[in-house]
């Protein structure tokens, strides 16, 4: 991955191509696996060319490694105007937005949310698109990075690849939080079932009622004793 993004951007080929390769390359994997993969190939390059700008002025190995991947190009502009980095910022922060809400998507519980429900489906619909156009994003930062002399004097197509990787992270997000919603309701439901259900057994004493409904998790001591203004377990309202 880091290969391609390097000497393909390199050799100056079309972005077309290179996703080609890229893709066909991890075509055994899942959408969001195909988006993580680009995505840490890419922070690799992006990485290490900055590590490069910044120390190769003061180390002889990483001053022939800058000069191997055409860095006194890139030096020559490293003031460019202001808004071409700016650009460059808000869509390397666009491309993680979105996939991190595509990981998030895929690591819902399945207990709760399946993939025939309309906003699961609706939204894994959008996916293919979504890493597309992050990995047309990543392609268009790289060439930017490394053929500064280029475009170091207009931020380009940034913008447009920016406002459509947003578009699309604003429509994936609403499916994931219409999600959460779902599974936040069918919680609900299930805690309060599950209430019903101990109120219907018999008990020795009252400590799983009152842990059911005091629900303290990890922390130990849940309740707060206003006499001694401490903490206090469970237990100690334990009655049989």
């Amino acid at each position: 991955m880091y290969y391609h993004i390097l000497f393909e951007c390199i050799e100056g080929k079309d972005d077309h191509q290179v996703e080609a390769l890229m893709f066909n390359m991890l075509s055994s994997y899942s959408w969001d696996a195909k988006l993580v993969l680009t995505l840490s190939a890419f922070a690799l390059y992006n990485g290490q060319l900055w590590l490069l700008v910044q120390t190769h002025t003061s180390n002889v190995l990483t001053k022939s490694m800058a000069m191997l991947k055409g860095l006194p190009r890139i030096m020559e502009h490293i003031d460019a105007p202001k808004l071409w980095f700016d650009e460059l910022s808000k869509l390397i922060t666009a491309m993680l937005d979105l996939s991190r809400c595509i990981v998030a998507l895929t690591e819902l519980p399945s207990s709760y949310v399946t993939q025939d429900m309309p906003a699961l489906s609706e939204a894994m619909a959008t996916v293919p698109i979504a890493v597309y156009s992050a990995v047309r994003g990543m392609l268009t930062c790289a060439n930017h990075i490394y053929f500064a002399y280029r475009y170091a004097a207009s931020a380009g197509d940034l913008p447009t690849i920016t406002y459509k990787i947003n578009s699309i992270h604003d429509h994936l997000k609403r499916k994931l939080d219409l999600c959460y919603k779902l599974i936040e309701e069918k919680k609900n439901v299930d805690a309060y079932e599950a209430l019903l259900h101990i109120f219907e057994m018999v008990h020795i004493d009252n400590m799983k009622v009152l842990r059911t409904l005091i629900y303290p998790k990890d922390d130990l001591q849940p309740l707060f004793d206003g006499s001694t203004k401490r903490r206090a377990c469970i237990s100690l309202h334990m009655r049989n």
